[in-house]
């Protein structure tokens, strides 16, 4: 990791496995951090004004193997956001690239772009269209629900031997969403989701994230640097191996620029 310490993992990116949270360990309630404080936590190392990643996505799909390297940006400031993601290899997918940006007063916009030139408006029915082929898809890269209001907390449970609280979110009736709800597992030690799972409105848990292995950072911060993603739809899975990034540091417009995505930020 940088010397900057840890930053955020897309995702939006952006974990959970419900393996772990049925686990014979039965989850118990037990004393902790209120749940506003809990979320205000990670929401506090999830804000940059500004962020930088390298990383691969290991995607197993039926037994057949595929890796792409990319490369993600992404800029906030106090009425918008933006987030760039982009296919660096192999040559087959080189160039492709995702830009997403969320206004406070427009919503969610973007494109897809294909190289050398194809640009594809981002339209609500692309949102579950995978990305690169991989267990993550466009909703997954741009979804930012850790700020939706009122989040209910359950009980305490453990993902990867670690104990967490369960808190869940629901889409304010605004907000366009294809889940229902979503359910984290945080650890108050780390101020980290350790587990996502994504649940359509029949109930269906869609997609499974959770962290295989954090760094601390110099400044004091966790970050994921693997993350398995499982897409229970289309059956596949998706490791995020992050191998380097900086976090809350100037990103200027001009690098979401259409030159700047032809030249694969050269």
């Amino acid at each position: 990791m940088d010397r900057r310490g840890a930053m955020r993992v897309p995702s939006t990116f952006v974990i959970a496995v419900v393996a772990s949270l049925q686990s014979a360990q039965a989850p118990v309630r037990s004393p902790g951090p209120p749940t506003a404080d809990l979320v205000a936590a990670v929401r506090a190392a999830y804000d940059t004004r500004g962020f930088t990643m390298r990383a691969r996505l290991v995607t197993d799909s039926g037994g057949r193997e595929t890796v792409v390297q990319i490369r993600a940006l992404g800029r906030r400031d106090q009425t918008s956001s933006r987030v760039l993601y982009q296919a660096l290899w192999p040559a087959a997918a080189k160039g492709r690239a995702a830009y997403l940006q969320r206004d406070t007063r427009q919503g969610l916009s973007g494109f897809l772009f294909q190289w050398p030139d194809t640009l594809t408006p981002l339209s609500d029915d692309r949102l579950s269209e995978p990305f690169l082929e991989s267990a993550l898809c466009l909703e997954d890269l741009a979804e930012d629900f850790w700020s939706w209001p009122a989040p209910t907390a359950g009980a305490d449970a453990i993902v990867e031997g670690q104990p967490c609280r369960i808190i869940e979110f629901r889409p304010p009736p605004a907000t366009k969403s294809d889940y229902e709800r979503i359910r984290t597992c945080i650890s108050p030690r780390k101020s980290l989701a350790l587990s996502i799972e994504k649940i359509r409105r029949d109930g269906r848990i869609a997609r499974r994230l959770v962290v295989k292995r954090t760094v601390k950072g110099e400044n004091g911060r966790w970050a994921p640097v693997r993350i398995a993603v499982e897409d229970l739809e289309r059956h596949r899975t998706t490791f995020v191996e992050v191998s380097k990034g900086e976090r809350d540091i100037p990103v200027s417009l001009a690098e979401f620029s259409l030159s700047k995505i032809k030249s694969l930020g050269r």
